[in-house]
């Protein structure tokens, strides 16, 4: 099947549809990247690794689990608050 620019755009436009019906707005602005340390297995013990903001850059390292939700909570300041607008 060849999909045309068409087709991905409808397909985008019911993805975001579906996310926005169930209540889930997914703002690229705030998606970020886990990335985990080799140490870090199934039980979290150690936990450490990199979290990263897709949009700036800007990457923060941490060696357990409350240092992660910091960094994440520290990122999520430095986004600033919902406006309402679209991030597409």
């Amino acid at each position: 099947m060849v999909r045309t620019s068409t087709t991905r755009r409808s397909e985008k436009i019911a993805s975001r549809t579906a996310d926005a019906v169930a209540g889930h707005e997914l703002p690229p602005r705030k998606a970020f990247v886990l990335q985990l340390s080799q140490d870090t297995g199934p039980n979290l013990q150690p936990f450490g690794g990199r979290l990263e903001h897709l949009s700036t850059g800007k990457r923060l390292r941490f060696d357990e689990l409350d240092q992660f939700l910091e960094a994440l909570a520290r990122l999520l300041q430095e986004v600033g608050p919902d406006d309402g607008a679209s991030d597409d």
